[in-house]
């Protein structure tokens, strides 16, 4: 973990990050083509009415408002304001307000929300509650006011969010419904920070999100009121989820930078009708009070985890890579491929409890300063398997790796001789193989670690020449070939600039 003494620096190099990934992305999407056929709201406009038509020139007010008039097919562009948007609605019998969505597109005619093209729309809710009605913008009942997100998907389908700048809500930044499957909705190109709920805060929340799509996202200083400080800004708060969800199904999140939180994504129980986890792929974790991505159980009997995947991220100067605690689920959790990533700089690599069918390969373990890989204590319901672990590189770390971590005859391996014989040699049905027979001890020769730029050199043993391995194509977030890992189309110089 780096000291919190470096913490001024890191604030200096993040001010400079976020200017460069606006104004990049800026002038990526400015050369967007415009959809001629979208409504507009612009409270700026002097002749901005909700009783208007919601054309560019005749816009309408409040974002709630457009919200509302969109069918399938139809884009609704919101522009920039000298003022943030501040969108203090709930639809009726709801626990949360902001902007709320009951509008759903299909899959062949989604409805759009976005920022327009090039501008900076920030919604910046005030930490306030809701005070007026969604479905007709007349006063809400003060005395039933509710917390606000950012946005507030009710009933809303294949609904695509982007190009928004959303922060100081009283709760989550963008939340779905916990009640309601929600199907197909996009979350792309926003930047979600410093919110402030009273418990289970996520940037995105993404209760009940069946196929959803969390991509290109800037997710960060992520709190809740009920804790203490933390290690990472100067607020008194506890941090939090960067995306967070209970009962979500089959996601696919991808090209994000999340920093500043707890959880990177939080999977705090699994879809109840068998859809897969989520998969996760080419994105950035750092300063991470846990994990990057951890699956846990809401409560005994929750459902398991299914067909999770982790591949081609980099997480560093945090807590964990990939952690579970999947012991009490109502079932055998099965199948979490861990692979192609870029671990530096954590307290354990992988941590599991509860789950079969486990591979770990042509990974990079740098500067791990307790437990490489382990796989924790077994509970009568559950049992626990590490399927194939192989193929990785290891440097600078503790050579620790557990099988039966916390249990009674757990066996803490502490050398790696050791560790590639432990099937051999344990007394605990955990293993399938002898795990990481051909990986190496090595440098991996990252391009600037000081700078955080793990792109490897040409000389990089973990590199295209490797060519013993699970898929020889390399080892790490960079093994696969990749070019962008965060947001996506974003230069890699201006990635490392983040830290």
């Amino acid at each position: 973990m780096k000291e919190f003494g470096e913490l001024m620096m890191f604030c200096c190099k993040l001010k400079v990050l976020i200017f460069s990934l606006f104004f990049f992305l800026s002038s990526t999407i400015s050369a967007a083509t415009i959809d001629p056929s979208a409504f507009y709201v612009d409270k700026d406009h002097p002749s901005a009415s909700n009783s208007n038509s919601g054309t560019a020139s005749l816009p309408w007010k409040t974002i709630q408002h457009g919200v509302n008039q969109l069918t399938p097919g139809k884009r609704l562009y919101v522009r920039q304001s000298i003022e943030p948007y501040f969108e203090p609605y709930r639809s009726y019998g709801t626990d949360l307000g902001g902007v709320t969505v009951d509008v759903s597109g299909t899959s062949t005619n989604k409805i759009y929300i976005e920022g327009y093209p090039g501008d900076t729309v920030v919604i910046n809710q005030q930490r306030g509650t809701s005070s007026y009605r969604a479905e007709t913008g007349a006063l809400d009942v003060a005395s039933d006011s509710k917390p606000l997100t950012g946005f507030f998907i009710n009933k809303g389908n294949y609904v695509v969010i982007k190009n928004f700048e959303i922060t100081q809500t009283s709760a989550s930044g963008i939340m779905f419904h916990p009640g309601n499957h929600n199907l197909g909705v996009e979350i792309e190109g926003n930047n979600i920070h410093h919110l402030y709920g009273s418990d289970n805060v996520g940037g995105i929340r993404l209760d009940h999100a069946d196929y959803a799509i969390v991509r290109n996202n800037i997710i960060h200083d992520i709190m809740s009121t009920g804790g203490s400080s933390n290690p990472y800004n100067s607020e008194p708060y506890k941090l939090d989820s960067g995306i967070h969800g209970y009962e979500s199904g089959n996601a696919l999140i991808e090209y994000n930078v999340i920093y500043n939180v707890d959880r990177g994504i939080f999977a705090k129980a699994s879809d109840a009708d068998g859809l897969n986890a989520a998969t996760v792929r080419r994105n950035l974790f750092f300063n991470n009070g846990h994990s990057a991505y951890a699956l846990e159980v809401q409560g005994s009997g929750s459902a398991p985890a299914l067909n999770a995947e982790f591949y081609e991220n980099i997480v560093y100067n945090s807590r964990g890579g990939v952690s579970s605690g999947l012991a009490e689920t109502s079932g055998q959790s099965t199948s979490m491929v861990i692979y192609n990533n870029t671990f530096h700089n954590l307290d354990y690599g992988v941590s599991l409890t509860g789950q079969i069918g486990v591979k770990v390969h042509s990974n990079i373990f740098s500067s791990i300063q307790g437990m490489n890989i382990s796989i924790g204590r077994t509970l009568s319901s559950v049992i626990n398997r590490l399927d194939y672990v192989d193929n990785n590189l290891y440097f600078n770390e503790g050579r620790e790796w557990a099988l039966e971590l916390y249990a009674s005859n757990n066996e803490i391996i502490r050398s790696i001789s050791d560790w590639k014989s432990s099937y051999s040699r344990s007394n605990l049905n955990v293993l399938s193989a002898n795990p990481d027979v051909n990986s190496i001890l090595a440098d991996p020769q990252f391009t600037n670690v000081s700078d955080n730029n793990f792109t490897l050199n040409a000389t990089s043993p973990a590199g295209s020449a490797y060519k013993n391995g699970y898929n020889d194509n390399g080892i790490g977030a960079y093994g696969l070939g990749a070019s962008v890992i965060g947001i996506s189309g974003l230069r890699s110089k201006a990635i490392t600039d983040l830290n």
